[in-house]
């Protein structure tokens, strides 16, 4: 009886710095948003006369909850796939832009 209660409270405990409402990111938001970067980094290196290319990556559907303390930040949990390596699960926070897209925030240079 103890070890589900204990399981309950870090569960609980995990979960209690975002508020209770969950939601999804589409795995084509996820896309989204990494294009709008790479776009970005691309044309600078374009106009310098050099060439992009990235590895293949895949995203799964983002499992949110708005964090407590931000109820503009969406603290997700999502798996990731880089070329032919397993699946990662990862956490990572999003935001809406003004344009209503959603933008991760946690993103190394971000």
């Amino acid at each position: 009886m103890r070890m589900p209660l204990i399981g309950m409270a870090i569960g609980a405990a995990m979960l209690s710095g975002c508020a209770s409402a969950s939601f999804e990111i589409s795995r084509q938001d996820q896309i989204d948003d990494v294009e709008r970067v790479r776009a970005g980094f691309d044309a600078g290196i374009l106009a310098a006369g050099g060439s992009v290319s990235y590895p293949a990556m895949d995203y799964s559907t983002a499992r949110c909850r708005w964090a407590a303390g931000d109820p503009t930040l969406a603290v997700c949990r999502t798996q990731r796939k880089f070329l032919n390596r397993p699946w990662r699960s990862v956490t990572v926070s999003y935001r809406r832009d003004a344009a209503g897209l959603w933008a991760q925030v946690d993103r190394p240079g971000s």
